[in-house]
């Protein structure tokens, strides 16, 4: 669970998003949408340990988290393999000896399995397509050993099938009792998939059943 109060976040002690109160149970799956610059993604860099927050205090059950950005926050010019990539899942996991367990090597075969890129282990980061990229750094989140997913606009660039692909892999995680809050701009998706959702605009925070026309649960202005 991650619990809020009254919770900014943005820069340098600057609140960009509106106070946001309220609750991501375990095993969530949670819709993040609203106006471009009311802080989608510094709030998942917020929840992330990445940034301090600006005023008021959140509460995660779990520092086991695992941050998804945006993909043109990445430098696709490292050269790394997509097997490389995925192994990085199981870094915090290693032996003593720097070595995976057997477990985690049955995680990572699982994962490219899962997510159709076993034929592409050696490929290199740079000549990977969008969609081959995501599903790559979706793999490496399923080995992880985290309770919790903050993806920022994962499904952008990414063609229909992969999106379902990919979709389908948050859906398993949430129902194996991962919390997971996701940032889109795609209000059909949303509807599709998600059962709870997050709206922020520059006055409020605003939690919304996407199955009813009307909001459910409060409204922090």
């Amino acid at each position: 669970m991650i619990q809020f109060t009254h919770l900014y976040a943005g820069y340098a002690g600057r609140s960009i998003t509106p106070a946001i109160t309220g609750s991501l149970p375990k095993g969530s799956l949670t819709a993040l949408t609203g106006d471009n610059g009311c802080g989608k993604s510094t709030l998942l860099k917020t929840l992330a340990g990445l940034l301090p927050a600006c005023g008021g205090y959140y509460q995660c059950d779990s520092a086991n988290i695992a941050l998804l950005p945006q993909q043109q926050s990445l430098d696709r010019t490292f050269p790394l393999t997509v097997k490389d990539i995925v192994c990085m899942g199981g870094w915090s996991q290693r032996t003593w000896y720097g070595r995976l367990p057997h477990a985690v090597k049955v995680r990572i075969d699982e994962a490219l399995t899962l997510t159709g890129m076993s034929d592409q282990l050696n490929t290199p980061l740079n000549q990977l397509s969008g969609g081959q990229l995501q599903r790559t750094l979706f793999a490496r989140m399923w080995v992880e050993d985290s309770d919790i997913w903050l993806l920022d606009e994962p499904f952008t660039g990414v063609d229909e099938p992969t999106m379902a692909r990919l979709m389908e892999l948050v859906a398993q995680a949430s129902e194996r009792g991962k919390t997971i809050l996701v940032v889109l701009h795609d209000e059909q998706l949303v509807s599709r998939y998600f059962t709870r959702q997050l709206v922020l605009t520059p006055d409020s925070a605003q939690w919304v059943n996407p199955t009813v026309s009307t909001p459910s649960l409060y409204r922090v202005s």
